[in-house]
């Protein structure tokens, strides 16, 4: 099974509070550009090239967001148009869950 890799697992990793070995059957792992695009935010300099290096170290595999106008990682030439009709009918969805679901 693969997982996918929200920002919060890079920081938890990093922060020695979440093992990937911990995960049951796991053959691989994914992320989008819109994860990198929020580790690339981090304001604190050292945390942000030891999170990069971490996901890096990781090597998810990269798979597009979709297309989102205003969040970085999924907008022009990074973000994939999907008509999905399934993410229309997620109720009270917040955009990053929306953008998740369409991975």
């Amino acid at each position: 099974m693969k997982y996918i890799l929200d920002t919060n697992i890079f920081n938890r990793i990093q922060d020695g509070r979440f093992e990937l070995s911990s995960l049951p059957n796991a053959t691989g792992f994914v992320a989008t550009l819109v994860q990198v695009r929020e580790l690339e935010a981090t304001r604190d300099e050292k945390r942000r090239a030891s999170l990069l290096a971490t996901f890096r170290e990781i090597a998810p595999e990269l798979k597009p967001a979709a297309f989102s106008w205003d969040i970085p990682g999924a907008g022009w030439d990074e973000g994939e148009w999907n008509t999905d009709p399934r993410i229309e009918m997620l109720p009270g969805c917040c955009p990053n869950h929306i953008l998740n679901s369409g991975i």
